[in-house]
């Protein structure tokens, strides 16, 4: 009888035990749970608040050119930088916008000398995995797609508008951090009407 009491014992013993760690895992599991949920609530307000953050842009105009190249944007933009890519490359940037003009130099009897400005774009668009989308912006090619580098956090927006010179097409980029793509998006078209290429 006491052989039988103690087996009784020792099962509710590991009974209370079992239940325990059902216990533990069910609250540890609950614990990771809101926590996560508080870590992506965390993550979807930051980018909330990078959306809905307040962007003012400067009314004062400030014209940028190079060589013959030239387009009006607003004094927010740092003076023209060079950049290491390539020789007459150069760009400036603004809160979360960057801007860069490069040139696409041609010899006068090649090829791309008697290209317009949408099949070049078109030639080059064939290099470019992903989505593309080539459509026209007042008759100017207009390329956009999104990229996210290797060491970048931040998905960027590109759109990049293709002009004809005489000695080359001039590939206007601008960079945008997706968020902040409806804030600039009219800004732009309005800064590409002002753009003089020759």
């Amino acid at each position: 009888m006491k052989e039988n009491k103690k087996t009784v014992s020792m099962g509710k013993k590991v009974l209370i035990v079992l239940l325990a760690i059902v216990v533990g895992i069910g609250v540890f599991g609950t614990i990771i749970g809101i926590k996560t949920a508080i870590e992506e609530k965390r993550y979807s307000d930051s980018l909330n608040n990078m959306t809905t953050e307040k962007i003012k842009l400067s009314r004062k105009e400030k014209v940028f050119s190079i060589k013959n190249f030239s387009i009006t944007l607003t004094e927010d933009f740092g003076d023209f930088e060079d950049i290491d890519f390539q020789e007459d490359e150069i760009g400036c940037v603004a809160n979360g916008i960057e801007f860069y003009v490069r040139p696409e130099y041609f010899e006068a009897d090649s090829k791309e000398s008697k290209m317009t400005a949408m099949e070049f774009v078109e030639s080059l668009a064939v290099g470019f995995d992903g989505n593309v989308k080539i459509s026209e912006n007042n008759g100017v090619p207009l390329v956009e797609y999104k990229y996210k580098g290797e060491n970048d956090d931040i998905v960027k927006d590109y759109k990049v508008f293709c002009y004809k010179g005489e000695e080359c097409f001039w590939m206007v980029n601008f960079m945008i951090e997706s968020h902040r793509t409806q804030f600039y998006k009219p800004y732009i078209f309005e800064w590409v009407e002002t753009i003089e290429a020759k």
